[in-house]
């Protein structure tokens, strides 16, 4: 059974597009501003805690005294977005089964990660400029990841109940965009942390 087939308010010889133009979904094109102002405000946290690290005692690092939970959240962050890649690629191949474990898979990775990064608080006990920086860093993130996760369950569970299919999965191209930015957001702190901090 095909798309058409199962979804028979297609009109005859409709073709599938190669993306859609973001004029033409008013949705995308907000998400996409929206995701231009998350950039400039972690771009300004971290800026500000650059200008700030000047205050900070000699010798006191934050990127030496990274835990390896931060090591671990990353890994989880990335192994989230590549299971929310493969439920994007799954959806628009009609393969809706593949499309329900990615995404139940990215979402219980994104808890994860979360759980990660209260461990990473609760073992690197930092105070002055470099711990405010990490607290300050970490906590903006992880209450986006919570944003994307609340948006993560209403796409499954709008999948499960077969919402979606290769020519209609707005949902899920949303949350793929928004979890991806968070994704590459994340690797940029953490080098930041790691390497300048």
């Amino acid at each position: 059974m095909t798309a058409a087939d199962a979804h028979p308010e297609l009109e005859a010889g409709e073709e599938q597009t190669s993306g859609p133009d973001p004029f033409d979904d008013p949705a995308l094109f907000a998400l996409r501003w929206f995701l231009i102002s998350l950039g400039v405000l972690f771009a300004a946290a971290l800026l500000a805690l650059l200008s700030t690290r000047g205050g900070a005692p000699a010798g006191e690092r934050l990127g030496e005294r990274l835990p390896a939970w931060v090591w671990l959240s990353t890994a989880l962050l990335l192994a989230s977005s590549a299971t929310l890649e493969w439920a994007r690629r799954a959806v628009r191949a009609d393969r809706l089964p593949a499309l329900r474990a990615g995404l139940a898979a990215t979402t219980v990775l994104g808890v994860a990660f979360l759980c990660s990064q209260a461990a990473a608080w609760s073992a690197l006990r930092l105070d002055r400029v470099a711990g405010a920086g990490f607290y300050v860093l970490t906590a903006l993130h992880g209450a986006h990841v919570v944003g994307g996760l609340v948006l993560l369950v209403v796409v499954t569970r709008r999948a499960f109940a077969g919402r979606y299919w290769s020519l209609s999965h707005p949902g899920v191209r949303y949350a793929a965009h928004y979890w991806h930015f968070l994704d590459a957001t994340w690797l940029v702190i953490v080098a930041v942390m790691r390497w300048v901090l």
